[in-house]
């Protein structure tokens, strides 16, 4: 279940304004996961926020298809993450999780190692550092290439 989480946080690192050095993920913990009528992932991200501006991340949609375009499922944010300025905060990261498949996807997402490279990622967001604005767009890129901008590719 991390590395479903670490699907969402690799768009703080490319913000026009935000560069890599600036935000510090240290821990994932308290993963909790919930399967009722929507399925939900909560967890708490331990992040360091170098910069002295608040960052907010809102509007977080993400479709996750194989390469010939079917769709697997979406994962969602809900509601607005704030990141203080200067800290190291415990953020809370609501998911929900909506799979076109139930049982295709939680296959897949079950492996998620080997199917990273079989999954495509399309979405946006939109982050708000200070004055700068920027709404980021994610266009058929491979999970494995998402989930490496946050590792750094070590996975």
């Amino acid at each position: 279940m991390k590395k479903l989480i670490l699907m969402l946080l690799p768009l703080l690192l490319s913000a026009g304004c935000i560069r890599q050095d600036d935000l510090r993920i240290h821990d994932i913990k308290d993963v909790s996961v919930s399967i009722g009528t929507a399925p939900s992932v909560n967890a708490v991200v331990v992040v360091e926020n170098t910069l002295r501006r608040e960052i907010r991340i809102s509007d977080a949609l993400f479709r996750v298809t194989d390469r010939e375009g079917n769709e697997i499922g979406t994962l969602t944010v809900a509601g607005e993450l704030r990141i203080p300025g200067k800290s190291i905060t415990g953020l809370a990261v609501p998911l929900r999780v909506r799979l076109t498949n139930p049982m295709f996807g939680l296959g897949l997402l079950g492996n998620i190692e080997k199917s990273a490279q079989q999954l495509m990622v399309n979405g946006s967001a939109r982050i708000k550092a200070g004055m700068f604005k920027k709404k980021l767009k994610v266009e058929n890129m491979p999970l494995s290439e998402f989930l490496s901008i946050f590792t750094g590719g070590k996975e």
